[in-house]
């Protein structure tokens, strides 16, 4: 089963957990300065409306929670475009290989800095560090996935004051 299998065989519960599990330890091991992740983010996804309204939040509202709905549809979709980055997956094959969920209901929200985290994340050209314990250095990132996030994301944080 391949990462994507296994990220769309999770519960909406499981998929919450997993995502803070994977963002907690990622984000942790990142080496990177938030400076340098932002100057690594593409050009053209700069430029987007949805990116500045998204970026403006992680300002703003960043320890606001999501809703359960809202976290684990904006965990799901960030997982799969991370799935497809070549710098990420082998990350997030680890991830999964490593997780064990413990938790019997508590923790199925996530807090909008976080998940805005991830998706500069999966946006920038510019991140380096050891998560999982794998070194990695991501030096590209695909302009069509990151797109792919920020409408459903900016709908997502649509009723965020930062916006």
């Amino acid at each position: 089963m391949d990462t994507v299998d296994k990220i769309n065989n999770l519960s909406d519960f499981q998929v919450i957990r997993f995502f803070k599990f994977f963002s907690d330890e990622m984000l942790s091991g990142v080496n990177s300065s938030l400076e340098e992740i932002q100057t690594g983010i593409l050009e053209p996804i700069k430029q987007k409306d949805e990116f500045l309204k998204l970026e403006s939040l992680l300002y703003s509202n960043a320890e606001e929670n999501l809703n359960p709905e809202q976290s684990a549809l904006i965990a799901r979709k960030l997982l799969f475009i991370m799935a497809q980055d070549d710098t990420l997956e082998p990350l997030l094959t680890a991830a999964l290989n490593e997780y064990h969920d413990d938790e019997l209901g508590a923790g199925n929200i996530i807090a909008v800095g976080v998940a805005i985290s991830m998706i500069l994340v999966s946006a920038t050209t510019a991140l380096q560090g050891t998560a999982f314990g794998v070194e990695f250095r991501k030096e590209t990132a695909d302009a069509e996935l990151v797109e792919s996030i920020l409408s459903p994301a900016a709908e997502i944080f649509s009723g965020f004051q930062g916006q």
